[in-house]
């Protein structure tokens, strides 16, 4: 499987579910999407998705994956419909865990729980504050 993962906490619940995907036997790649950590920058946020979609298309032929299942978390989970959709010939499906759908209006924001606030703020201001001010994706 493909492990889409969340803003904040990046692939940090994989070392938690470590002994039980070794357990089953199940093979994760977790790449780090583009403009986000130490990854290759974005420097048009309106090019992310492609981005992403060229990522994930580059990554099920070079290790020659045979339908993989996209496993999306919090904000992967949003990559990880969009992917589905593209990608539909070349993965099995999507599983997505605590996410949620694109916020389109900031009144949304205030009926959330604090946490998924934050990420929601981020997910919002963070990538296009950078790029207004550095000219750079997240670093």
């Amino acid at each position: 499987m493909i492990f889409l993962h969340g803003m904040l906490d990046g692939t940090a619940v994989l070392r938690c579910l470590q002994g039980r995907v070794q357990h089953e036997n199940y093979q994760v790649l977790a790449p780090m999407r583009p403009g986000f950590g130490l990854s290759d920058p974005v420097t048009n946020a309106n090019e992310m998705m492609d981005r992403v979609t060229e990522q994930i298309a580059g990554l099920i032929k070079s290790e020659r994956l045979a339908k993989p299942i996209l496993l999306g978390h919090l904000a992967g989970g949003i990559y990880g419909h969009v992917l589905a959709h593209r990608s539909r010939d070349r993965v099995a499906g999507l599983v997505a865990v605590s996410s949620g759908a694109p916020v389109t209006r900031l009144g949304d924001i205030s009926s959330m729980s604090a946490r998924v606030r934050a990420i929601a703020y981020t997910a919002r201001y963070t990538p296009l504050c950078c790029l207004r001010c550095c000219g750079q994706g997240l670093q």
